[in-house]
């Protein structure tokens, strides 16, 4: 599964998958990261280092 069809399943769905490979468990922080990447603009989430991480982990992929 890419990236694009993973950001269009329901929240519900993408608990499930992103919890255990993706470290972030906060839903507004979930979502901040999926706009960051969904946009391909990191300043979303400059000022947390961990989405910062898990952004550029996914971007790599």
């Amino acid at each position: 599964m890419n990236l694009t069809d993973y950001l269009q399943l329901p929240i519900s769905e993408r608990k499930q998958i992103v919890t255990e490979p993706v470290g972030i468990k906060d839903p507004l922080w979930m979502e901040r990261l999926k706009t960051a990447i969904k946009e391909k603009n990191p300043w979303i989430i400059i000022f947390n280092c961990d989405l910062m991480d898990e952004y550029h982990t996914l971007k790599k992929v």
